[in-house]
């Protein structure tokens, strides 16, 4: 139920950007760029997602995580298939994201934002050289807890 209210403004916005783009460029026309900008998403969708493979791929033959390339992978993922929903909203939307500098943006704010919720920091130090030691921290130092022993 909580979900429906909010799509269901979604596709108002999505029927009203129908009309106002109808009302300007044609009836046609309109169903023509519906038709194309679903072609494109595809399109976009199997060669982005292709090359987002590979840099998956490449990260694991490194032996390195290929945590970025698999956000990357969902937010392409996201962007081709808000470009093949017919709507012109949800157009934009999947454009925004098939923009890597956008994208990135959109990811790294997101994921500082999760991570300030979270309450566990991530925290990376070079010592000696090339070598980085990555760790997780949580803070459990005891906030004036009465039901906790003193400590003087």
């Amino acid at each position: 139920m909580i979900f429906a209210v909010p799509f269901f403004l979604w596709m108002l916005a999505e029927i009203a950007g129908f009309a106002l783009v109808g009302q300007y460029v044609g009836a046609g026309t309109t169903v023509l760029l519906v038709i194309v900008t679903g072609i494109a998403g595809w399109t976009l969708l199997r060669y982005q997602g292709g090359t987002v493979m590979t840099r998956i791929q490449v990260a694991i033959a490194r032996e390195e995580p290929p945590v970025a390339e698999m956000l990357d992978g969902v937010a392409i993922a996201i962007a081709g298939i808000c470009l093949m929903i017919p709507g012109f909203i949800s157009d934009i939307l999947g454009i925004l994201l098939f923009v890597p500098p956008l994208r990135r943006f959109l990811l790294m704010s997101t994921l500082k934002k999760l991570r300030s919720q979270s309450g566990v920091t991530t925290w990376a130090r070079t010592k000696s050289g090339d070598t980085i030691i990555e760790g997780e921290y949580e803070d459990v130092t005891p906030h004036d807890d009465p039901t906790l022993p003193r400590q003087d």
